[in-house]
């Protein structure tokens, strides 16, 4: 499995469309075996989610993402996980043990952004997170 994070200085970008640097991590057997920064070449969901696919991720994790990238995603066959902050090696290693603790985003529904309706304009990416 390959594992997708956007970063800037080793954290985890807080919106997933702005980002333009992914830092991947291959794992198996629950563990990382490789790991490598690379240019996604620009910004924008639609170049995003078209690089994650041609890099071979199956699983992103990031913190804000808009409804529109979600769209995206779910057409690309790549899973995501958000909410998440803080950082990226570290992000990875609580997911792989079952430990990632999930921000809420207290503007949106329950559900996440892309699962019901969001106070906090149609993307929710200027949501304050807690």
């Amino acid at each position: 499995m390959r594992i997708a994070v956007p970063v800037q200085n080793g954290m985890v970008v807080p919106t997933f469309e702005e980002t333009t640097t992914f830092k991947l991590y291959d794992v198996e057997n629950g563990q990382v075996t490789r790991e490598l920064t690379m240019s996604a070449g620009g910004t924008g969901a639609e170049l995003l989610t078209d690089f994650l696919r041609s890099a071979g991720v199956s699983l992103l994790l990031c913190a804000a993402i808009a409804g529109k990238t979600i769209a995206l995603l779910d057409e690309k066959g790549v899973m995501f996980q958000w909410g998440i902050l803080g950082k990226a090696d570290q992000m990875v290693q609580e997911y792989l043990a079952n430990q990632l603790a999930l921000r809420k985003n207290p503007g949106c529904a329950s559900g996440g952004c892309g699962e019901g309706s969001c106070d906090c304009g149609d993307d929710c990416s200027s949501c304050a997170w807690e």
